[in-house]
């Protein structure tokens, strides 16, 4: 007969646990009485031990040697089935998390491996139990699931200060008494220690480091530096660079050593130590290579090792030649300060302790901030060593030299022609050949690629001679009354061209424009020349002998004429006269109102020429004569008499008819030209009714026509 018992290990600071008794007689089992020892084969000690801590229970087992100790975690059943009969196995109940175990071999000394035995028997375990057999295999119940597991002694290495008893319960029921109480306590910890340094930056002056550690439960024993202690202070102090030995030591007896390097003592220094600037675009190794194209952020370092506070720190800006740009103005790390106009320079720095005692003034690289660019280019022109201004002319080349200010220098100079591409200049000038006018652009780029705004000059360039031509209008190298006009003409020129004449006295005068009038009378030879605008003379024209004398060639009408009569020469195809005496118009009549000294006066009709009792009427030529030569005409003139349409010289109801018929007929009356002209009374360019009742009026006495209108116009 088979004999079972169980063992309950029990944590009495966790819990207290009943074990119930399990009954095996639906399987031929049989329960054994004999009593359960439990022993421990550590001793407890009183102090806390460093390491783990086992206990093992020695069990009394029946004639098989098959020990069935039972513990449970929680309320449990279990059930054994066997060639599909089950029977019970027996229940079991603790508190507080005790660990369940169950040791079983059924009566063949097969064991249960997951739950089920060579011969097909099955155990059922409801989770939370575990189960091992003597030979050493465990088990351990998840669910329904049954893992193995090695171990039959109980193991303590986690850290604990619990007081442990032990109990036995066999198959019947039967407990065992309670073992000794087992105190164990367990410290495994080591000791940490961090250092905190109090002063991280150089110095001169001693300061504290203090110690901060932690420790297991055992407690904290001794902390020492270089062997002294300090556990009360738990912090040092260090004056001087080197290594010190720092040691905690807890009560479980473990200890952690750390060596402090202590590398932050100097000499009293107060010092600015660097002047830096936030991100820039470009860097050169030019004095001033340091670029930014955004506003420059200043960041000053300082040392201050002395045993006084600083009070400020302080800066200004210098440009590049070293001459303060701003006054000293106080530093603040927290508020950075920026540059954030163009410049060019460096940056000074100095710091004052709290005495009065001040550093040396520390000088930065030099830096360029390029936020914006100034005008457009300034250009200088020069011609023939003379400086060149803009859109006048010049007879040689011009050469055209830039300058531009950039805070980052200037990259390079581009250049556009009369609005075409632009090209890049080899430097910063160039020479302008080309003849003509020219319209040249003007930009630069800077380091950082900033364009400059556009200077424009117009060149204007003309190296050839002009080549003077001359127009004459009227008689040259004779005596003549009619005025003479000379037109100057330089076709090859490209600029304005200023003319110039001289009659001979060496003395040249200048022309308004292009052409000369003569018509005063005079005697004189006329030379030309013409000048373009760059300072170019063309040659001197030939002589041109004018003898001009109006007196004695030009119609001329005496003062106080008996009739009001005018002479018009605006067309210069036909002169005209008009204001004739209606009363009056004899040949005679007009001669003695004409001055006619030295020249002879003749009056013609159709070519005929009228003697003195003729009248003169519309359509007939008055002449002036050359008195020594009779086919010399000096002046020719065409008579109007208004109302006079026939040309008899008469106003009368014949040229009323005539009026009348040319007004209704197809076919016109009246012969074209003067005598149309002498016709249109109201001047509104046509021959009609009304111009013969106008007519009618001068015949019947009413009104009389003005005989000194301008209706040849």
């Amino acid at each position: 007969m088979s004999k079972t018992r169980k063992l309950f290990l029990v944590l009495l600071s966790l819990c207290f646990a009943v074990a119930m008794s399990m009954s095996f007689g639906i399987v031929g089992f049989a329960a054994d009485e004999t009593p359960v020892t439990v022993s421990a084969v550590d001793t407890v000690a009183s102090e806390y031990l460093n390491n783990g801590f086992t206990m093992r229970v020695d069990l009394t087992t029946d004639a098989e040697g098959l020990p069935n100790p039972l513990t449970v975690n929680g309320t449990a059943r279990a059930r054994y089935f066997r060639n599909g009969a089950s029977a019970a196995l027996g229940t079991a109940q603790s508190r507080n998390g005790s660990v369940v175990k169950l040791y079983f071999k059924d009566a063949t000394g097969l064991a249960f491996t997951n739950g089920v035995s060579e011969a097909g028997d099955i155990l059922v375990v409801d989770a939370g139990f575990s189960f091992s057999n003597t030979s050493g295999t465990s088990y351990k119940v998840e669910g329904n699931l049954v893992y193995e597991f090695d171990g039959s002694e109980l193991v303590l290495s986690e850290n604990t200060n619990t007081t442990y008893t032990f109990k036995a319960v066999n198959g019947a029921g039967t407990e065992s008494t309670t073992s000794d109480s087992y105190r164990v306590m367990i410290d495994t910890v080591e000791p940490t220690v961090e250092l905190e340094k109090t002063v991280t930056s150089l110095t001169s002056v001693p300061y504290e480091v203090r110690v901060n550690t932690t420790v297991g439960e055992a407690g904290l024993e001794s902390i020492t530096v270089d062997g002294k202690d300090i556990t009360a202070e738990k912090a040092f102090t260090v004056s001087e660079n080197g290594a010190y030995l720092v040691t905690v030591t807890g009560n479980n007896g473990k200890w952690t050593s750390v060596i402090l390097e202590i590398d932050n003592f100097c000499d009293p220094e107060l010092k600015i130590t660097d002047i830096s600037f936030s991100e820039s675009v470009k860097q050169d190794k030019t004095p001033f290579g340091i670029y930014f194209n955004t506003p420059a952020e200043i960041t000053i370092s300082a040392l201050n090792t002395t045993a006084v506070p600083t009070a400020e720190i302080s800066y200004r800006l210098v440009d590049e030649n070293n001459a303060p740009l701003t006054e000293w103005t106080t530093y603040n790390d927290e508020s950075k300060p920026v540059i954030d106009k163009s410049f060019r320079g460096y940056v000074e720095a100095r710091i004052t302790d709290t005495e009065g005692n001040q550093s040396e003034v520390y000088l930065s690289h030099g830096i360029t901030v390029e936020l914006e660019t100034s005008d457009a280019p300034t250009v200088t022109a020069v011609s023939a060593e003379k400086p060149y201004v803009s859109d006048t002319w010049t007879d040689g080349h011009i050469d055209v030299t830039l300058d531009w200010d950039a805070a980052s220098g200037v990259a390079a100079y581009y250049y556009q022609k009369d609005g075409g591409e632009w090209k890049p200049m080899d430097e910063n000038s160039l020479t302008v050949y080309e003849t003509g006018t020219h319209v040249w652009n003007f930009k630069a780029v800077s380091v950082l690629g900033k364009e400059s705004g556009v200077s424009t000059l117009t060149t204007k360039i003309e190296n050839g001679i002009p080549v003077l031509q001359v127009g004459v209008n009227g008689a040259i190298g004779v005596e003549t009354s009619r005025d003479i006009t000379f037109t100057l003409y330089t076709p090859n020129a490209l600029s304005d061209i200023t003319y110039y004449y001289t009659t001979g006295n060496d003395e040249w005068i200048e022309m308004d424009g292009n052409v000369l009038e003569i018509t005063e009378d005079t005697t004189a030879v006329y030379q030309f020349k013409a000048v373009n605008e760059a300072g170019e003379e063309s040659y001197e024209s030939l002589e041109y002998s004018v003898i001009l004398k109006h007196e004695l060639t030009e119609i001329v009408v005496k003062d106080g004429a008996s009739a009001p009569l005018k002479i018009n020469r605006e067309n210069p195809d036909e002169y005209y006269m008009v204001g004739l005496n209606v009363d009056n118009a004899t040949v005679a009549s007009l001669k003695s109102d004409l001055k006619n000294e030295s020249v002879q006066v003749h009056i013609y009709r159709d070519g005929e020429e009228l003697s003195d009792g003729e009248k003169v009427g519309t359509g007939c030529v008055v002449q002036y004569v050359a008195s020594e030569d009779p086919m010399l005409v000096y002046e020719s003139v065409t008579v109007i008499l208004y109302g006079d349409v026939n040309g008899d010289g008469v106003i009368d109801d014949a040229d009323y008819d005539l009026m009348k018929q040319d007004s209704v007929s197809s076919t016109p009356a009246i012969d074209s030209g003067v005598f149309e002209t002498a016709a249109d009374l109201n001047n509104d360019g046509v021959v009609d009714c009304f111009d013969a009742a106008i007519l009618n009026l001068q015949l019947a006495g009413v009104k009389d026509l003005d005989q000194t209108v301008d209706f040849y116009k």
